[in-house]
């Protein structure tokens, strides 16, 4: 019988750079633009600038906060300096243009990750081993308790994950449904916080919140201290129960 040649690795593959190219320059326009707004124009103080706009033009701003903020979470801007102004700005209720905000650029860099960037997505995820423990474990659970954990859990980079939950096995509607869920509570705190301040430029540029009465002092503290308690003890939860998931 006649020996087949063997099969050429993966690179000299003309099938893979005719789907590779689109992909690989995709995420090249992604990655330079987050370069060009931070070297160029300098996007962090640029958030400040909007904020202070949107201060000025409160309820005609709304929008502009929503396409800002989804913009945001694509590129790996600060979410959570517009979060804190969108507590100074708009209070309370603040909460819903921020979670509008967050489900578009959540759900936006989920798709790219997927569909756009898959390639260089993949090769980010390779570097993380805990990242190979969580496509595990989404394999042998809900896909969608393990998306809720992660969200759940603080100091996982919120953009980052979005585009590695991206080329992960959990399905659209799963990530869809566990992350408007999962960003709540972590949402309230830095809301909470923003109503704390005075003006934008108490957040923007770090002097601090406004001065404030005695009571309303005391009384923001014990609500901090009583939303803050709340957010550990969910995050507490979430890291032990992922904790015991890769244990198992």
């Amino acid at each position: 019988a006649k020996v087949s040649d063997p099969e050429p690795p993966w690179w000299h593959r003309p099938s893979f750079w005719r789907r590779a190219a689109p992909r690989c320059a995709a995420a090249a326009v992604i990655v330079t633009v987050v370069l060009v707004g931070f070297l160029l124009f300098d996007a962090q103080s640029r958030l400040g600038d909007a904020l202070e706009w949107m201060q000025d033009n409160k309820w005609e701003g709304i929008a502009a906060f929503v396409a800002v903020y989804a913009v945001a979470a694509l590129f790996f801007f600060p979410c959570a300096i517009l979060t804190l102004g969108a507590g100074v700005i708009y209070g309370w209720l603040g909460l819903l243009p921020v979670w509008v905000g967050a489900t578009l650029g959540q759900t936006a860099s989920f798709l790219v990750g997927r569909f756009l960037a898959r390639e260089w997505v993949e090769s980010l995820g390779t570097r993380y081993p805990r990242f190979r423990v969580v496509e595990r474990m989404m394999q042998e659970k809900e896909g969608w308790r393990v998306v809720l954990l992660l969200r759940l859990t603080p100091g996982i980079p919120y953009a980052a994950l979005n585009y590695l939950l991206g080329v992960s096995s959990v399905g659209f509607r799963e990530y869809s449904a566990a992350s408007v869920v999962g960003i709540i509570p972590g949402m309230c705190l830095l809301v909470y916080f923003g109503t704390l301040a005075k003006d934008v430029s108490d957040i923007t540029s770090g002097d601090g919140g406004p001065s404030r009465t005695t009571s309303l002092l005391v009384t923001g503290c014990a609500t901090g201290v009583c939303l803050t308690l709340l957010v550990v003890l969910i995050s507490r939860y979430a890291k032990k129960t992922l904790a015991a998931a890769e244990e198992g």
